[in-house]
């Protein structure tokens, strides 16, 4: 069972994951890489 503790470090996990994630789509928007970018937003909305 998951503690409290447990359960805040998988959503600093997460959410820090996120904003790696942003941050690589941004780049790939900036490269007018599109399609990869939708799949690497589209990981990101799932993933939260």
């Amino acid at each position: 069972m998951l503690t409290d503790d447990n359960r805040l470090e998988i959503v600093r996990y997460r959410l820090e994951n996120a904003r790696r994630t942003m941050k690589e789509i941004n780049v790939l928007v900036d490269n007018k890489l599109y399609n990869t970018a939708a799949s690497r937003l589209y990981y990101l909305v799932t993933m939260l």
